[in-house]
This record gives structure tokens, C-alpha cells and sequence, in this order.
């Protein structure tokens, strides 16, 4: 049975005992120093129920552990504690009593709570085995109670009970009382040993500290009936320690309950047969002992005191009849159940040996060899795998029991030591070996497997398995794992490799593929243009580890290969002269080269085939080509193709790149020119205006030329940007800007406020854009502000007005929809409210209409405080330029 520490306990069943020693010594103590002083009585009477209230606290503790072993367990163990509280309750009255109300508590009520104490107890005890008793043993156990119960009484009827009523120092309430406390205690001790022997296993540890309190109890309930029948028994007497020790072993029981876990496996029978015969004769031989008393009691006692002995005798001598009437029913039961198993046993004893003749066929029957040995390592069976393997075995008869290593010498002194690393471990052992049995080599795998018996390893099975072919399967796959991991990091190297330059490139790529197929000539070929001949870009040959041009082959020459080479994805021919695909090469190129066999990939450019990646392997054995190795020359073959592709982009791009620097220069030189017309056409229009006196004329060419130099201005953005698309348009108000303060001759006190977001446009929005701002910003200046007239102040006008003349221009960006929003405001006289944009006769206001109309935008007027003109638009998408 297996002890191990349960998980947090509150107290350990060790300490639990050193502070249970502790207890009972102290008690000892003290009661020696108090022999002679009354105060002892009341420190037993106080301490004696404090101590049972901790034992009870103990038993609970153990009823709530013990819900693990099932509610059977649980119930049992709250019975015990709830028979202790009764107890308990008992020693409490028994206190109150002495102590407080100075009377005699023998016999009192606390008497009926000690009584009650044992039946609960019994029935806490029945049920603490996990398995339920069978009705049999229950009636047997129920018998041999009473048969023990009676002896025990009659026994202490004579010696102890019936001389202290004679002496008529005892009333029969008393008597009886001590009489069944003694008597019950017996019963209680008899149980417990009989679940010992019968039920459980000898080192069940709860109930043997069971045993032992109630052990005790009976030592000191004998005591006190002795001292207390003849009255001179006095509370706190050193007897009082047997009852004292009595709580504290079931105290401990419960706490080893409740802190230990333990194995519930019941013994088995036949470990217990011998204690339970032993114990079926105790009721017997107490019905002896009190048959005996009756020769005895018929010379010493009175003839009533006889007659209850031998009624007490004839009625034990009757259960002990029934008890064998039942026993008699049993061994009937048992011998049929024994013929029964007789007959099975027959069965299965015929059985095995169909079974061992089935193994031994089975053993037979394996494919791997097997043998067994036992400790000294002598052969104990073997099957004929193991004979086929070894020819020079000899039969079975006369190796069985020889020395393993005399049998097979070649075995060495590493295979000792793991035999016996399976024998001291128990564990099974799975090794490889190479050996050499008659003459050839074998690889093998061996399983040496332990047979246990009684827990110890007692023989090991060897089964070895012929493995050489797997071995053999397993080096051509590691080979060919090796090959197609090599193979992957060359693909993933030459992924790394720059194939811009094509000849750079041609020689890496031959190089590598050469290395890695183990090829001594790897070659790249091109036609050229009218595909008339084929000619040798670059060869690179492995043993010499140089790089080449070869020569240069007519294609008329080898029709059917280069026909065979469009249809098909390569050519890999083992025999290069036989090959059909190959054999027109044999007289002219192959013979002088010592070729032998051939592998050549087409390459394709823009679905064209413009050359070949040849593999042409020299010596005197000819080479197959595996697929793996034509689908990595396919690969090369193919960043070849993108060698070649990229050198054809390369060309590409330089043209591409000349071309457009051209037509940069072209552009930049026309926004230049226009630039230059339109500053021609503004020059031309300032020297016409010189000769103009009419104001009204004159002011219809200064706005002229203004809006032809807005629209100058983004050509010569234009012209002066990197980008010929975009302008910034930042830049290009404040410029406008500075031009219309020296066209208007603007005063300084007209305040112009930009607010421009970081904005480009390109050249089909910034032209309308510019010409809008213009446009505004004339109207501002020319009618915004009467007072002030190209830059002349009347000062009058200038008094009366109590606003400093502002312009604020914000353009910014939508936050939704990619728009744009131009927002111009002044802070003038404002435009009468009865004047309609889109009537107006006014050229400059009809001109934006105009312009915000091309641009598909929406424009808005707000009157208060001046004039704030809103306008939302999205840039034009220009058309492409070819």
C-alpha cells in the first residue's frame, strides 16, 4: 500500500503525533504534581473536553478530505466524528456536574450520551471499507458480535460485577452501566480487527489508531469499573490517561485521513486466507473460555448466578451452531464454485497449450529474427528467421540454453552492456548495427524489449530487422536530397546574380550550371538574325575551369535537330551518335570532341527560339539525364532568356531615354518662344497705348496687356520648371501680383493679404486659374475703392472712409472631393445688389464666367462687407501628348 503527502494540509500527520505525545505527557505532569491536591479534578474535567473538542475538529477535517474516496468514505468518517461529539457532549455534563454543582456524575444524563456514543461509532466503523460487505460476512460478523458480547459480559458478571453487588457497594443502574462500556468496547475492538484481517490490509494506518484508542478505552473503563464498583474511584486518577490516550490516537487517525493519500486497493483474497481463518475461531474459543467458567462458578458461586451463566453459555453455543449452519451453507457454495473452476481451468490449461502452439507457429512465421534470454544471457527461444540468417546455427535442441555470445562471437562488448542497460532500466532499446554474416554485409535494426515479472526484468526479446535495403534506398535518397538541395541553392544564387550584362551573366550561368550537373562542357549558342547559323557565345569547360567562344555551325547543315529542338522542350539524349535528334552531329562535331551524350534547351525570346543551352558530357560512359537535372538546365536556359531580355530593354531604355531629353529640350524651347510672343504682343500693346489720350481706350489696353503677361507667366514657369506638366502656382500669384502694382500704380495703402496652400497645377487649369485672380483683383482695384484711383488718393474720400482697403486672395484645397477653392474678397463699396452675373455687360465679370465655366466650376457672390467671390473647381485633366 502506497503513503504519499497530500496537498495543503493544514497540519502534517507528524506534527499532528509530537503534539499528541506532548498532550498526553503534559497531562501526566501535571496530574502527578496535583496527586494530593483536589484542584486536580477540576483541571481533568476541563482539560479532558477541550482536548475531545479538538479531536472532534480532527474528525470533521477528515469527513471533508475524504469526499475524494467516494461518499461511502465520507459518511463513515462524519459518523466517527459526530459519535466523538456525543462523547464530548457527555465529558461536558460530566464537568458541569462535578464541578459546578459539586454532585456525583455517575450514573447522570451525561451516562446517555456515552451510551449513544457507541452504536454511532460501530456503524461509522462498518462502513469505512470501500467495498460494501457481503450479506454473508455480515450475518458471521453480526454472530460472532454477539457470541463475543455475551462471553465478555458473562465473564464480567462473575469476576467483576456480581461480587460488588453482593458487597452492595453498587446500585444496578451503575453496574449495568460499567458493564456495557466494557462490553461495547470489546464489540468496537473485535470489528476493527476483523476489517484489519477481513476487509483491509495490516497497514491500513487508520484503523490500527482506532484499535489502539479503543484499546485504551478499555483498559480504563476496566479501571473505573473496578475503582468505582467498590467506590474509590476519584477524578483525575493516573487511570483517567488511558482515556486521554484513547482521543488522541483518533484524533490522529483522523488526521492521517485527512492528510495522507492513500491506496484503497483492497488485498487480495488469497494474501488474507491464513488471518481469516484465524479469525473465524476467536468467537469459538470465547465460547470455550465461558463454558469452562461453569465447573468453576458451580463451586464458587450461587446456584442463580449459575443459571444465568449457563443460559448465557447454552445461548453463545447456540449462535456458534448457527454461525457454522452458515459457514456449512458457504463451503457448499465454494465447492461447487471450486469444481466449477476446476473444469474452467482444465479448459484454459488446454487453451495455452493451443496458444503456445499458435505462438510458437506465429514466432515462426516472422519475417524479422527473434530470440529471448533470460538474466545470465542464455538463449531460452528463438525462431527460424534467426537460423535462415546464420546458416551455421545448429538445431534448436542444442542451442537452447547456451550463451548468447558463444552463439554469435561477432557480438561484442557494446552489445553486453546494452543488454544489461535493458535489464537494470526496464526500458526498451532500439539500436542500429552493421555485421557481417556469412560473408555478407548486413545492416540490421535491433529492439531489445524487457519481459517483467514480480516487477523485475526476468528475459529480453531481441527482434532484429535485415534493414540493408532500406539502408541502401536511404543513401541514394540522401544523395539525391543532397543533389536537389545543392541544385536549389545554385537557382537561389543565381537569383542574387545581375544579368545586365549579358556577357557577365552568359559565364556565371554556364559556370554554374557546369558545377552543379557535373558537365564538362556547358555552352550557350545564338542564331543570328535570318537564323542561317548558329554561333557559340560562351563555352565554359569544368576541367580546365576556363570560359570560351566557340565556333560557328550553318543550320542548313543540321535541319531534323533544330526542327526536333522548335517541337520539343529539350533534347536529352543518352547516346548522342545513335540518338536520332542528335546523330547529324556525330561525324562534324561529336567524334572530334569525344562527346558522348547530350542535354540541350531551347532558348525562347518573345516565343522565338534565338539559341541553345547545350550540355555535351565527354568520356567513355554514357549519362542518362534524370528529370530533376533537365528541369534545372530548363531553368538556367531560362535566365538566359532573361539575360537576354533585359540587354534588349537596356537598348531599349538608352533609345527611349535619348529620345525624351529631345523632346525636353523641344518643349522647353516652345513655352520659351511663346513666352517671348506673348511679352512681344504685351511690349506692342504698351507702345500703341502711348499714343492713346482717350482714358476709357487706354484702360481697355492696360488690361489687355495684363492678362496677356498672366497668361505669359505661366509659360515662363513652365519654361523654368523640371516638370513641363505642373507649375507652381504659389509663386506665379505673388508674381501676378507684383505686375498689377506697377500696371495700377497700386498705393501701398490698398493692403493685398495671399493665403496659398502649397499647390500645382498644370498648364490647361493654371492659364483660366491666372486670368480669373487677374480679372478679380482689376475689378478690386478699379472699383473696390473709390477713393483711390491708380494709386492717386483723395484725400477727402480717404477722411471720410473708416476702413484701411484690403484684398484677401485664399486658394486651397478641398478636404473631400480633389476640388479647389479660390475665395477673393475686398472690403470695399461692394457691387449693387440689382447687378446679376450672369447679365452683367461688364467684360471683365462676363470673362469670368467665362473662365470658370471652363474650368466645370461654380462660382459664388457674397455682397456683405464688400464683395467675396467663392469659386469651386477640379483640375482639367489634360489630354495625352504624342
Amino acid at each position: 500500500m502506497l503513503y504519499t503527502p497530500s496537498k495543503r494540509n493544514i497540519i502534517s500527520f507528524r506534527s499532528a503525533t509530537i503534539v499528541g505525545a506532548f498532550i498526553v505527557i503534559i497531562y501526566m505532569v501535571i496530574l502527578t504534581i496535583l496527586q494530593n491536591n483536589p484542584n486536580r479534578i477540576v483541571f481533568s474535567d476541563i482539560f479532558t473536553p477541550l482536548i475531545n473538542i479538538l479531536v472532534v475538529i480532527c474528525l470533521f477535517y477528515a469527513a471533508k478530505r475524504s469526499k475524494t474516496y467516494g461518499k461511502r468514505t465520507y459518511l463513515a468518517w462524519t459518523l466517527l466524528a459526530f459519535a466523538q461529539l456525543a462523547f464530548t457532549a457527555g465529558d461536558i455534563l460530566w464537568m458541569i456536574m462535578e464541578v459546578v454543582f459539586k454532585q456525583n456524575p455517575f450514573p447522570s444524563i451525561a451516562d446517555a450520551l456515552y451510551v449513544v456514543y457507541y452504536p454511532i461509532f460501530a456503524i461509522g466503523i462498518f462502513l469505512l471499507p470501500k467495498k460494501q460487505l457481503k450479506k454473508r460476512e455480515i450475518y458471521k460478523t453480526l454472530l460472532d458480535m454477539g457470541i463475543i458480547t455475551i462471553s465478555f459480559a458473562l465473564i464480567f458478571w462473575i469476576f467483576l460485577i456480581w461480587p460488588t453487588i453482593q458487597a452492595g457497594h453498587s446500585t444496578e443502574l451503575s453496574v449495568a452501566l460499567n458493564l456495557y462500556y466494557i462490553v461495547a468496547d470489546f464489540v468496537l475492538l473485535f470489528v476493527l480487527f476483523y476489517l484489519l484481517l477481513k476487509i483491509q490490509n495490516l497497514k491500513e494506518i487508520p484503523l490500527i489508531l482506532l484499535a489502539g484508542a479503543i484499546t485504551a478505552q478499555i483498559i480504563s473503563d476496566i479501571v473505573f469499573a473496578h475503582f468505582n464498583l467498590i467506590g474509590t474511584y476519584i477524578t483525575g486518577d493516573l487511570a483517567d490517561v488511558g482515556w486521554l490516550l484513547g482521543y488522541v490516537l483518533i484524533g490522529l487517525a483522523g488526521i492521517y485521513q485527512a492528510t495522507v493519500i492513500r491506496d484503497t486497493k483492497i488485498t487480495p483474497k488469497h494474501e488474507l486466507d491464513d488471518s481469516i481463518s484465524s479469525l473465524s475461531f476467536i468467537p469459538i474459543i470465547w465460547v470455550i473460555i465461558t463454558y469452562i467458567l461453569i465447573p468453576w462458578a458451580y463451586i464458587n458461586t450461587s446456584e442463580s448466578n449459575l443459571i444465568i451463566l449457563e443460559i448465557g453459555v447454552g445461548f453463545s453455543i447456540f449462535l456458534v451452531m448457527l454461525r457454522q449452519f452458515i459457514n456449512s451453507t458457504e463451503n457448499r457454495i465454494l465447492y461447487v464454485n471450486a469444481q466449477k473452476e476446476i473444469l474452467q481451468r482444465e479448459k484454459t490449461e488446454k487453451s495455452l497449450k493451443e496458444s503456445e502452439m499458435q505462438y510458437h507457429t506465429t514466432v515462426d512465421s516472422i519475417d524479422d529474427a527473434l530470440h529471448v534470454i533470460d538474466t545470465d544471457f542464455k538463449l531460452v527461444l528463438f525462431n527460424d528467421s534467426l537460423v535462415t540468417w546464420n546458416k551455421e546455427l545448429r538445431l534448436k535442441t542444442d542451442i537452447i540454453g547456451d550463451y548468447l555470445f558463444d552463439i554469435f562471437p561477432f557480438l561484442g562488448e557494446d552489445t553486453l552492456k546494452e543488454y544489461k542497460k535493458v535489464f537494470e532500466t526496464g526500458k526498451i532499446l532500439l539500436t542500429e548495427e552493421s555485421n557481417r554474416i556469412n560473408g555478407e554485409l548486413f545492416h540490421t535494426e535491433t529492439k531489445k524489449i524487457p519481459i517483467f515479472e514480480e516487477d523485475k526484468v526476468k528475459r529480453v526479446v531481441t527482434i532484429i530487422r535485415d534493414i540493408t535495403k532500406r539502408k541502401l534506398s536511404d543513401k541514394k535518397l540522401k544523395k539525391k536530397t543532397e543533389e536537389t538541395i545543392g541544385r536549389q541553392k545554385a537557382l537561389l544564387e543565381i537569383s542574387k546574380t545581375d544579368i545586365s550584362l549579358l556577357e557577365m551573366a552568359l559565364k556565371k550561368l554556364t559556370e554554374i550550371d557546369s558545377k552543379v550537373l557535373d558537365v564538362e562542357r556547358v555552352s550557350v549558342w545564338f542564331l543570328n538574325d535570318d537564323k542561317s547559323e548558329i554561333k557559340c557565345r560562351d563555352l565554359y569547360k569544368l576541367s580546365q575551369k576556363t570560359h570560351e567562344r566557340g565556333q560557328t555551325l550553318l543550320a542548313k547543315d543540321y535541319p531534323f535537330y533544330f526542327k526536333t529542338l522548335r517541337n520539343e522542350h529539350n533534347i536529352a539524349a543518352t547516346d548522342a551518335y545513335t540518338d536520332s535528334r542528335t546523330a547529324e552531329f556525330a561525324e562534324s562535331y561529336l567524334k572530334e570532341l569525344r562527346i558522348i551524350s547530350m542535354l540541350d534547351i531551347p532558348i525562347w525570346l518573345h516565343g522565338e527560339l534565338v539559341g541553345v543551352l547545350c550540355h555535351e558530357h565527354v568520356g567513355s560512359k554514357k549519362r542518362k539525364w534524370t528529370f530533376e537535372e533537365q528541369d534545372f538546365a530548363a531553368s538556367i536556359a531560362h535566365m538566359v532568356s532573361m539575360a537576354l531580355e533585359t540587354d534588349e530593354r537596356k537598348k531599349a531604355e538608352k533609345i527611349i531615354k535619348k529620345s525624351l531629353h529631345e523632346k525636353e529640350l523641344l518643349l522647353k524651347e516652345v513655352h520659351h518662344r511663346v513666352k517671348n510672343n506673348m511679352q512681344i504682343i504685351s511690349s506692342l500693346l504698351n507702345l500703341q497705348s502711348r499714343y492713346i489720350h482717350d482714358e476709357r481706350v487706354l484702360e481697355i489696353f492696360k488690361e489687355s496687356q495684363n492678362r496677356v503677361k498672366s497668361m505669359s507667366m505661366v509659360h515662363e514657369n513652365l519654361y523654368q520648371s523640371e516638370d513641363f506638366t505642373k507649375i507652381d502656382f504659389t509663386d506665379y500669384i505673388h508674381n501676378m501680383i507684383s505686375s498689377l502694382y506697377i500696371s495700377y500704380g497700386i498705393h501701398s495703402d490698398i493692403k493685398i493679404n495671399i493665403n496659398i496652400d502649397d499647390i500645382s497645377l498644370g498648364i490647361d487649369t493654371a492659364i483660366p486659374c491666372g486670368l480669373i485672380i487677374n480679372e478679380l483683383i482689376t475689378n478690386s482695384v478699379k472699383h473696390a475703392f473709390p477713393f483711390l484711383k491708380y494709386g492717386l488718393i483723395d484725400e477727402k474720400s480717404s477722411k471720410s472712409n473708416k476702413k484701411d482697403p484690403q484684398i484677401d486672395i485664399n486658394f486651397y484645397m478641398g478636404t473631400t472631393d480633389n476640388s479647389y477653392n479660390l475665395v477673393v474678397r475686398d472690403n470695399g463699396i461692394g457691387i449693387p445688389k440689382n447687378m446679376d452675373l450672369s447679365k452683367t455687360k461688364s467684360l471683365g465679370l462676363r470673362l469670368i464666367r467665362m473662365l470658370v465655366d471652363q474650368l466645370n466650376g461654380t462660382i459664388k457672390l457674397d455682397r456683405h462687407d464688400g464683395a467675396t467671390f467663392i469659386i469651386n473647381f477640379k483640375e482639367i485633366k489634360s489630354k495625352p501628348r504624342i
